[in-house]
C-alpha cells in the first residue's frame, strides 16, 4: 500500500486524476522554472524496452489539441487522450538515493516489469 501523502491533479473530464508526491511536485516544480517558457510537463507513455512501454516527462510550451489537462494550483501536467486509460489513477514519486534520482510510478494497470524496471507491460 502506498502510505506517502499526495497531491491530486484532477481534470475537468471524468479520470480520476494523477497524485504526486511532495518530493515529485518539488521537482517538478524545479523542472518548470528552470525553463521561463513552459508552463507544464507532459507525462508520456512511451513505447520502447523489452517489455512495451516507459513513461517520459518532458516540458512543454502549449499543449497539444488532444491533450488532457491535469491541474493543481498552477501547474500543469498534459496527457494524450490516447494514453490516459493507461496512465490515469497513477502515483508519481521522486526518488534521490545514493547518486540516483528518478521519478517512480505506481500505476495498478502494470501487470508486468522488466528485470532492470525501465518497460512494463499495461493491462487494457
Amino acid at each position: 500500500m502506498f502510505k506517502k501523502k499526495l497531491i491530486h491533479f484532477s481534470c475537468k473530464k471524468i479520470w480520476n486524476g494523477i497524485f504526486l508526491t511532495n518530493n515529485a511536485l518539488l521537482q517538478v516544480n524545479k523542472i518548470i522554472k528552470k525553463y521561463s517558457t513552459i508552463n507544464g510537463i507532459r507525462l508520456i507513455l512511451k513505447k520502447t524496452g523489452c517489455f512495451g512501454f516507459k513513461y517520459k516527462i518532458e516540458p512543454i510550451k502549449k499543449p497539444f489539441k488532444d491533450d488532457l489537462i491535469f491541474q493543481n494550483n498552477n501547474i500543469y501536467i498534459y496527457i494524450k487522450k490516447v494514453d490516459i486509460i493507461f496512465i490515469d489513477g497513477t502515483k508519481i514519486d521522486f526518488i534521490q538515493k545514493n547518486f540516483k534520482e528518478y521519478f517512480k510510478y505506481y500505476n495498478s494497470k502494470i501487470i508486468k516489469s522488466c528485470g532492470c524496471g525501465e518497460s512494463f507491460n499495461i493491462k487494457n
